[in-house]
């Protein structure tokens, strides 16, 4: 038989794939935020040879910024919200499947975060011509371009 609030360990795995992506995210949005600023790279603002109307990859940054910040919010367990169930026969419910939807969320923010990384950096290395990538950062140059 199983133990009471078996769910809970289906839960705490949820939570920590929350985290996980939420935590690549952040540091994705930035290194983002890193090559778009001229401060601390040396790429031209916003990753743009002609700065002023052109806003060159300042949107995408703001996109990056925008989906980590969702992330984070999405990242609050759901198990904060158990609501009694079943003519309150069971008091704690451990909202796992609406928890676990919350992944395909955040795993979507995810991919849309590194594809904007991915696009930045294939700008930066435009913008380093005639300076040349290693093999395996001209593979993943080519994916996009």
């Amino acid at each position: 038989m199983l133990p009471p609030y078996r769910a809970i360990r289906t839960d705490r795995a949820i939570y920590i794939t929350y985290f996980c992506y939420r935590r690549l995210a952040g540091i994705v949005e930035r290194r983002v935020e890193q090559m778009t600023n001229p401060l601390t790279s040396l790429l031209p603002a916003f990753l743009t040879p002609e700065p002023g109307l052109n806003s060159g990859f300042m949107i995408a940054q703001v996109t990056a910024a925008a989906l980590t910040s969702e992330s984070k919010v999405l990242a609050t367990p759901h198990s904060v919200d158990s609501i009694p169930t079943s003519g309150n026969q069971e008091d704690y419910v451990s909202m796992g499947m609406s928890g676990a939807r919350r992944l395909d969320r955040m795993l979507k923010n995810l991919r849309n975060t590194i594809a904007i990384e991915l696009l930045c950096a294939c700008q930066g290395v435009d913008l380093l011509a005639p300076l040349k990538t290693g093999k395996l950062a001209s593979q993943a140059y080519e994916c996009p371009r």
